[in-house]
């Protein structure tokens, strides 16, 4: 196979190597369990795909925990340590990578791939760099395979190819790197600081709209609720049972049989109500099985974090007007006289989050949103035509939010193509740090 990537003929790189990478590791590449382990409240950390965060594991984002046992079993086959890169190798994410930079004990599961580097041979940090660039990416791209998803195994990931200098460079350009990737990121973390406050804004104007209402001199009471608290005096309490039918039947589709529909996996919901809806399915495939839906129709994921991030939308232009997706999601239907999007907003208000989030069953990082949470909510309704209003305005505002957002997210995007570009000249020999004053 020839490298997709070329080492700039030139003065500064005569040292330079092109290798697979199967020659620059300390162990071969191996993974973790392929069976799924008992999760617990607590115990040794048990990491997945979704822990790779931004170039780092993130602990936060742990599958959960696992018995002493369990991770005694699992570390004969793999054991982390410090400067060990993992990359996904299969899934949507496949071919992100992060660095192990903590000394603490954790064991993983099969999507990640563990990477040691010979220290004699490249700097950790360096080969580090190498896989997280476009020059290693382009070849993982052309390399892995489809099932269900996307994945590439290890043996190919061990005879895809690497540029190695002299360890002596490489530490000269792990400096080079580091100065400039550190100034880059600090920007990106600006910008996703403003991101995270439009959010904030964007969910205090919900809340105040759909438990306050539009008018600030309006007469209030107390709603006798606690986590709602006053309410304009016109409005009623009631519980979401009492507008909406949760999950309602599908024996309706019954005509359709043989002909196509959307299917929705829980990914394809990537925001409030921005849905990938370009998947099409026979429905005899997924008539058993998975949640049913149809247009307008309100589909809240009911998995933690996809509940808190705000996966959830009012479907439209669904094939043959209906859908079909996970059954990690709950199908809320207005009954007549009632805004489906008014509801779509209140599902975003902070008390709606904070009080499902409190009845999450389930341990480790499964844990879900019970149906009686959603039939038994106790919420402020206002008549139809003040759902409306509310409705108007807050389409106004989170669309003038989304632009500012969509526009600082361009920014981040630039400057993240700026990084990956640093550090592809870096690591195929086309900057020459050789003479540069490097703190």
């Amino acid at each position: 196979m020839r490298p997709l990537f070329e080492i700039e003929k030139t003065s500064i790189n005569i040292d330079w190597k092109v290798l697979k990478i199967k020659r620059v590791l300390d162990i071969p590449i191996t993974d973790g369990p392929h069976e799924t382990p008992e999760l617990l409240d607590e115990g040794i950390p048990f990491l997945s795909a979704e822990s790779v965060k931004k170039g780092k594991l993130d602990f936060n984002l742990k599958r959960g925990y696992i018995s002493r046992e369990d991770h005694k079993k699992y570390i004969k086959k793999c054991k982390p340590q410090r400067d060990d890169i993992f990359m996904i190798k299969s899934g949507a994410t496949t071919g992100n990578v992060a660095m192990v930079e903590t000394d603490e004990e954790f064991s993983i599961w099969s999507p990640l791939a563990l990477i040691r580097a010979d220290k004699e041979k490249i700097i950790p940090k360096y080969l580090y760099y190498f896989i997280g660039s476009s020059a290693f990416r382009e070849q993982v791209e052309i390399s892995w395979s489809f099932g269900t998803q996307q994945n590439i195994g290890m043996k190919v990931i061990e005879n895809l190819f690497l540029s190695v200098p002299s360890l002596h460079f490489q530490e000269k350009l792990v400096q080079y790197m580091e100065s400039k990737v550190v100034q880059i990121d600090k920007l990106i973390e600006m910008k996703g600081e403003i991101i995270h406050l439009l959010e904030q804004q964007r969910q205090s104007i919900i809340t105040e709209s759909v438990t306050k209402g539009l008018n600030p001199d309006v007469k209030m009471k107390d709603s006798g609720v606690e986590w709602i608290g006053e309410i304009p005096e016109h409005w009623e309490v009631k519980r979401l049972k009492n507008v909406l039918a949760l999950n309602p039947s599908k024996n309706e589709v019954d005509a359709l049989k043989g002909l196509g529909v959307t299917f929705l996996p829980m990914e394809n919901i990537l925001a409030p109500n921005e849905v990938n809806i370009s998947i099409t399915k026979n429905i005899e495939e997924v008539y058993s099985g998975y949640t049913y839906f149809k247009n307008n129709d309100l589909v809240v994921a009911k998995v933690t974090p996809c509940f808190e991030n705000g996966n959830i939308a009012v479907m439209q232009n669904l094939k043959n007007s209906i859908g079909f997706g996970t059954t990690e999601l709950h199908v809320l239907r207005a009954k007549p006289k009632q805004n489906i999007y008014f509801y779509f907003y209140l599902a975003q208000s902070a008390p709606f989050k904070q009080e499902g989030v409190s009845t999450m069953y389930g341990v480790g990082g499964l844990k879900r949103i019970p149906s009686e949470f959603i039939l038994n909510y106790k919420f402020a309704m206002p008549s139809v035509s003040e759902q409306n209003e509310i409705v108007e305005f807050l389409n106004e505002k989170c669309t003038e939010l989304e632009c500012i957002k969509k526009l600082i997210n361009g920014q981040i995007e630039k400057l993240k193509e700026y990084r990956q570009s640093l550090i592809y000249e870096a690591v195929t020999g086309k900057i020459d740090v050789r003479d540069m004053e490097l703190d």
